[in-house]
């Protein structure tokens, strides 16, 4: 029994992770449509947000 409660709670813990992935990018449309499952797209979101912004400051 406590291993299924540990591996629920794992997949919740990463679900809520890919949902908060998702509410950031239906904010802005600028975010490039990832698959956000992976490590990698995440960085690259953290990345695009960051030029966006500095993009939006110049303007």
């Amino acid at each position: 029994m406590k291993k299924k409660i540990k591996v629920a709670a794992r997949r919740g813990k990463h679900a809520r992770k890919r949902e908060k992935l998702g509410n950031n990018k239906q904010k802005t449309d600028l975010t490039p449509k990832l698959n956000n499952d992976t490590i990698r797209t995440k960085k690259l979101n953290i990345k695009h947000k960051i030029y966006t912004k500095k993009t939006f400051v110049k303007k």
